[in-house]
């Protein structure tokens, strides 16, 4: 998988994911959350910042997707890889422990 690829991919998933924590929250809720009786206006809060953090990512990517190789890229890059690895770790770790 190329560097564009990898960052189209990255800021659709990332899109898709931001607007349904920020716009579906309650459906996130009854669909993810392990007891949904949990939710209240601080697990909102936290979901609704995690899909605006989404969206930055997206931005990010969508505009790095067509730029010239730079350390700037390589850091960007690294930091969405070591982000993904850690998110894939964790949804492991939840679905089997």
């Amino acid at each position: 998988m190329n560097t564009k690829t990898f960052l189209t991919i990255q800021a659709v998933l990332s899109t898709a994911f931001a607007l349904s924590m920020i716009l579906l929250s309650s459906q996130m809720t009854e669909r993810y959350m392990a007891d949904p009786s949990w939710e209240n206006p601080a697990t909102k809060l936290i979901r609704q910042g995690m899909g605006a953090l989404l969206f930055g990512i997206a931005a990010g990517s969508w505009r790095a997707r067509n730029e010239q190789p730079s350390r700037a890229l390589d850091a960007f890059l690294l930091s969405s890889l070591i982000g993904n690895m850690l998110l894939t770790v964790f949804h492991i770790n939840a679905i089997y422990m």
